[in-house]
């Protein structure tokens, strides 16, 4: 993928007390979108995960007001990365 496709690497790293010891110091190439820190964290906060949002309260009856999925386990070295486009 190049860059006029949409993709770029970037330097980054994670500090987090929650990762396991196999996945410290390790590099992670799965796909990956910036959207999707925002649903790892609420994943991580044990949150309820973009239901959406209807008159201030939570609502099933519409889309989810987010694109990202929750990268933990992969990051974590759990399992492959839940991005496939």
């Amino acid at each position: 993928m190049g860059y006029f496709e949409g993709g770029v690497r970037v330097p980054a790293f994670l500090y987090s007390p929650r990762l396991l010891d196999r996945a410290v110091g390790t590099e992670y190439a799965g796909l990956m979108h910036h959207v999707d820190w925002l649903a790892t964290f609420v994943a991580l906060a044990q949150g309820d995960s973009f239901k959406g949002v209807k008159d201030g309260a939570a609502s099933d009856d519409i889309v989810r007001y987010g694109d990202g999925v929750n990268q933990w386990g992969a990051i974590n070295g759990v399992g492959e990365s839940p991005r496939t486009e």
